[in-house]
């Protein structure tokens, strides 16, 4: 439960027939699964993942089938949905346009770990699940001289917007003013921008990183980091650290004096074990000069 009230039917321990309440929740929050991962299917190198409802770009609704993708060894595989609710994975980025779903670090045959950053299926997918409509008529004010037009019926059209002579009586000056038609053009496509990634590795017990319009930075810990600068936010800033063991595991990361905890959320004691990934939460605060934690998760 997301809150201590719920509306969710609850399983006592004294009930019968438990198993057709709990599906009876599965089968209510099923559209919160989509393009989430199927650990049936999940083998070596395999992905697998669960279909479901979808509304594809073009407004179409659609059931998508259960399926799997194959990785790439030894690599971070960033999986991802076109509006068609097509699943791909490649070994650079998110594709720009997509819906981000999963980070997944490789070994030579299998998966080691991954960070699910679906953020609210169908609800919430971004800005890049939007319908494409095309545009066919265009209503504009025609005060003060302003005109417009729709070249051609498109996705993306090409709009012109005419403004009339300019004349004294129009425009607060002094002495003469004259002017001619003003028309320009304006074309483009709505576009989803993915998440802002960037990796560093600690060999040694010195490391940085630059959080510089960053949304997550992944170190994997090699080495015991003793002397570990953080730089580059601005006033405001939020991003996610990401810290990875290697499969060695016990090293130690020691944090910067810039770092900073509260009495909710204090300097978190990061994993130790092998191959474990904690994330942690910031935020920057400008005129202290301060990082500060906001959120501390351990041990994936």
């Amino acid at each position: 439960m997301s809150s201590s009230v719920t509306n969710l039917d609850l399983i006592s321990v004294s009930q019968a027939q438990k198993e057709v309440t709990a599906n009876a929740l599965f089968d209510a929050a099923s559209s919160s699964t989509v393009f989430g991962r199927r650990a049936s299917t999940t083998v070596a190198l395999t992905w697998g993942f669960y279909g479901g409802a979808f509304t594809k770009g073009d407004g179409d609704a659609v059931q998508l089938l259960n399926g799997t993708v194959e990785l790439t060894p030894s690599e971070t595989n960033y999986l991802s949905a076109d509006t068609d609710g097509t699943v791909t994975a490649n070994t650079t980025a998110f594709t720009p346009g997509d819906i981000p779903l999963y980070s997944i670090i490789t070994g030579t045959d299998a998966v080691t770990s991954y960070v699910d950053h679906r953020t609210g299926v169908q609800a919430n997918f971004k800005i890049s699940a939007l319908p494409i409509g095309t545009v066919t008529e265009v209503s504009v004010a025609t005060a003060n001289g302003i005109s417009g037009t729709v070249a051609t019926a498109s996705t993306t059209p090409e709009l012109t917007l005419t403004l009339g002579a300019i004349t004294p009586t129009s425009v607060a000056a002094s002495g003469a003013v004259s002017g001619s038609n003003l028309s320009g053009t304006n074309t483009g496509d709505v576009s989803w921008l993915a998440p802002q990634l960037t990796s560093t590795t600690a060999t040694t017990s010195t490391a940085s990183i630059n959080v510089a319009g960053k949304d997550v930075v992944r170190l994997n810990m090699e080495a015991t980091v003793t002397d570990f600068t953080i730089a580059g936010a601005v006033d405001g800033q939020r991003f996610i650290l990401e810290v990875l063991q290697d499969a060695t595991g016990d090293r130690v990361l020691t944090w910067p004096a810039n770092v900073r905890g509260s009495s909710s959320v204090p300097i978190p004691v990061l994993s130790t074990a092998a191959n474990k990934l904690d994330r942690i939460g910031f935020i920057y605060h400008g005129p202290s000069s301060k990082y500060d934690v906001t959120a501390f998760v351990a041990g994936y």
